[in-house]
């Protein structure tokens, strides 16, 4: 419910500067833990079963603010992701965890401003959160092992980056996610905290006409160990998703 009132109103409010997008993508997404206590052994792998559903909202052109800005900020704009994402998965861990069918539900929020250099360049800087939840409680794996427990992941970083209009139909969106900070816990009350990661996020687009555009990305996270409590921890993992899709601007 919070997901779909944000949507309904980022929608509302930026239709009126005509830049807002809705975007649909499929994606290829892979995790991997490795133990650092055991010479950085794979500890898990995580792979979607096939592809990932992502449906989202963006506005990377003139901004939430669109032209009511003032000529004192005309080279500065307000612009914002939102995306919902949703993916059977397959989990393969160590020999005595086995191999088990699940799910997660990922969800992803970034508001940057951006600042215009030329008519090609803009570089941005923000605020980001990401929160994805593994269904692992009550699956029952190959060795017979059953799941106990739900999962919840969760990023706060800052994206920073060039937006280079490389010609009138094509976009290239690089950024680096600097860290800010991390956490996983349980529906049984386990919590724990990440002290250091970073990532990477690539998105070319084309305008195939005044409203619809098609695109393709890369998205990439490195996270270290989290603390530990009474010997156990989460291991460090690192995760991509390469995808493509459409988008249709209002």
């Amino acid at each position: 419910m919070k997901l779909i009132l944000c949507i309904l109103y980022l929608f509302i409010y930026s239709s009126l500067s005509h830049s807002t997008e809705i975007t649909f993508s499929l994606s290829d997404t892979w995790q991997q833990g490795k133990n650092s206590s055991d010479n950085n052994k794979v500890h898990y792998e995580l792979l979607s079963d096939p592809v990932a559903y992502t449906i989202g909202l963006k506005d990377w052109d003139s901004g939430i603010l669109g032209k009511y800005r003032s000529k004192y900020v005309k080279k500065f704009s307000l612009n914002y992701t939102a995306q919902y994402s949703i993916a059977n998965t397959e989990y393969k861990g160590v020999p005595a965890t086995g191999y088990f069918k699940s799910k997660f539900t990922k969800q992803l929020y970034e508001v940057f401003i951006s600042r215009s250099l030329n008519n090609k360049f803009k570089i941005f800087l923000g605020y980001g959160f990401q929160r994805q939840k593994d269904y692992n409680k009550g699956r029952v794996t190959t060795t017979g092992a059953v799941g106990t427990t739900h999962e919840w992941h969760k990023y706060w970083y800052h994206p920073m980056g060039l937006l280079w209009t490389i010609n009138p139909k094509w976009t290239l969106k690089s950024q680096y996610n600097h860290w800010h900070k991390g956490e996983s816990h349980e529906n049984d009350g386990v919590h724990y905290e990440y002290g250091y990661a970073w990532g990477l996020d690539f998105n070319i687009s084309k305008k195939v006409s005044e409203k619809f555009s098609v695109f393709s990305f890369y998205k990439y996270w490195d996270i270290d160990d989290s603390d530990v409590l009474s010997g156990s921890w989460f291991t460090m993992h690192e995760s991509e998703e390469i995808g493509a899709g459409i988008s249709y601007k209002f």
